[in-house]
């Protein structure tokens, strides 16, 4: 089994960005979408980092997305939320690029909602309701044992 990346996991403050101590609370899906960190891109990869997929619209500066990574079963692609959500509940629990199943932990952490800075309470995603949330794991498992011609 291989491990999660721990790569968006803070522990302190980050030297590289005082102005803005709450991403600390990042985990390795949950990101605040950085527009000057996508000046240098290239085109093709900027475009894919600055628009959501689903909704084909651009991201705000500053703004909570989804990243959904490849050690999740993603593509690595950057999502808005409420649309990843809904992707999952269409897909049957698989990522909308790969078809892989997301993990369960995965699904449960984007329906809590985007962290705060002050470690509070989340709020869940709209449409993302600890049914919604077992209505995607339950048909998750059922396809996957179609699958496995169980």
């Amino acid at each position: 089994m291989a491990l999660p990346s721990l790569g968006g996991l803070r522990l302190g403050d980050r030297p590289d960005r005082p102005d803005r101590p709450e991403e600390e609370a990042e985990t390795s899906q949950w990101v605040r979408f950085n527009e000057a960190e996508c000046a240098d891109l290239p085109a093709e990869e900027r475009r894919e980092r600055e628009n959501c997929p689903v909704e084909l619209e651009r991201f705000r500066d500053g703004q909570w997305i989804w990243h959904a990574t490849r050690e999740e079963n993603g593509q690595g692609l950057f999502y808005y939320p409420e649309a990843y959500f809904r992707s999952l509940q269409t897909t049957k629990g698989q990522d909308p690029t790969t078809r892989q199943d997301v993990p369960a932990d995965v699904i449960r952490d984007l329906a809590q909602g985007e962290p705060r800075p002050d470690g509070g309470d989340r709020q869940t995603l709209p449409g993302a309701s600890a049914a919604a949330v077992a209505s995607i794991l339950s048909d998750q498992q059922e396809a996957r044992q179609r699958r496995e011609g169980s």
